[in-house]
């Protein structure tokens, strides 16, 4: 018996932002902590306790906030190369606004459909007679 299955398939621009979207939101990612570390690297040389405890919440506060907004590209755009996610929009829409405009539009330009296909039988298999 042989099972029908939906793969999602995408084109090429899909993939392409897709993989621009997980390289902006990591590097964004490492330099927000490279930033962090730096600036409270700053502040702890700075002598005034009441001004430095503030600015010390403040900056891992934006450190961390802009660390877990960058997860979202992340997993949205990692679920939608394994062919998890349901459509490309969502995806391509959170992309756009937090890991950068060029992985956003690749991924809202990209073809991203279900097609059937057989479970048994390979894409590059030939039978011959």
């Amino acid at each position: 018996m042989i099972e029908k299955t939906n793969v999602k398939q995408m084109d090429g621009l899909c993939k392409a932002g897709c993989i621009v979207s997980i390289i902006s939101s990591g590097i964004i990612i490492l330099m927000t902590i490279i930033y962090g570390i730096g600036a409270l690297t700053v502040l702890n040389s700075i002598e005034n306790d009441n001004i430095t405890q503030a600015a010390k919440k403040i900056v891992v506060g934006f450190c961390v906030v802009v660390g877990l907004l960058q997860l979202l590209p992340l997993f949205f755009s990692i679920n939608l190369l394994r062919g998890k996610a349901n459509s490309n929009i969502l995806a391509g829409v959170i992309a756009l606004i937090f890991s950068g405009v060029i992985g956003g539009i690749l991924i809202l330009v990209g073809k991203y459909t279900a097609e059937p296909t057989d479970a048994n039988v390979t894409q590059h298999s030939t039978v011959e007679v």
